[in-house]
């Protein structure tokens, strides 16, 4: 590293601190995309997601070493190894359900097949043809007593006829959730309509939090809701407790080659390290 020559010059002792700093960075967010397949073997604890090559792996052989260690990667028979992963995490990642996938996805009985608390799940992305629909939102608001952590509910706009449940067998592709920009249109029907033009993502999703707040105090006040005082909801302001926010669903970059991250972030990531050694040493 040319550019941080003097790094190479510190005790080792200290190099590894930094190394296991750079090494507990928190990870990116992912998302996993629930398949109706899913329904009978998709607890969130059985699914992993690819990461990339952390930065340590080509300082030196010294920090590969020790990278190697603590990440875990993918191997088939005979001993070949591929990119490293890790389990998905409720608190961190988010789980994607497609207008195909929403029955399978709100399901008593699925829930219950869930290793951990599904109220530990933090963020649920929708496709916005689920909330398009009176019956997707009565299924939603019936399982807000047990997704209660919820935090962020993300309304997906993707192509029509695209859908991203249909690369996720292959292996080939991961996704990321990107943010809707303001100015940004969406080809979309309004309420009520079948006919689709251009709208502003975020006037969609603020009526979709009217939908889903009138209908969920439509059924409060009439067949009432099992659990619902387990929603998060506030009884005081009468309103959700999760952000509702227009979302799109994209394949993770593909230019960017797992094992070659340029040399400004790694250099990034090693002073972020020593930044975090600082108090320890003052």
């Amino acid at each position: 590293m040319p550019s941080f020559a003097q790094f190479a010059s510190l005790p080792l002792e200290l190099q590894r601190e930094v190394w296991q700093a750079v090494l507990d960075e928190p990870p990116e967010p992912s998302v996993h995309v629930f398949r109706f397949e899913d329904a009978t073997s998709g607890d969130p604890a059985s699914v992993t997601v690819d990461i990339e090559y952390n930065a340590l792996m080509h300082v030196c052989h010294e920090s590969r070493s020790m990278a190697r260690k603590q990440l875990t990667f993918r191997c088939v028979n005979g001993g070949a190894c591929f990119g490293p992963y890790r389990a998905f995490h409720l608190e961190l990642d988010a789980i994607y359900v497609s207008a195909r996938d929403w029955v399978a996805f709100f399901c008593a009985e699925f829930f219950v097949s869930w290793t951990e608390p599904p109220a530990n799940l933090r963020h649920l992305a929708l496709d916005a043809r689920v909330l398009g629909s009176s019956l997707g939102i009565r299924r939603f608001i019936e399982c807000l007593s047990t997704l209660s952590g919820l935090q962020t509910v993300s309304v997906v706009f993707s192509e029509e006829g695209w859908v991203p449940r249909d690369h996720v067998p292959t292996g080939a592709l991961q996704y990321q959730l990107v943010d809707c920009a303001q100015g940004d249109s969406v080809w979309h029907a309004p309420r009520g309509r079948v006919k689709r033009q251009d709208m502003d993502p975020w006037e969609i999703t603020k009526l979709f939090r009217e939908d889903i707040t009138n209908s969920f105090h439509q059924e409060i006040a009439g067949t009432g809701i099992p659990g619902w005082e387990d929603a998060p909801y506030d009884r005081n302001t009468g309103e959700f407790l999760f952000d509702i926010v227009p979302k799109r669903i994209v394949p993770k970059l593909e230019g960017r080659r797992h094992g070659f991250d340029d040399e400004a972030s790694l250099l990034s990531s090693i002073i972020g390290g020593l930044r975090g050694l600082m108090p320890s040493y003052s």
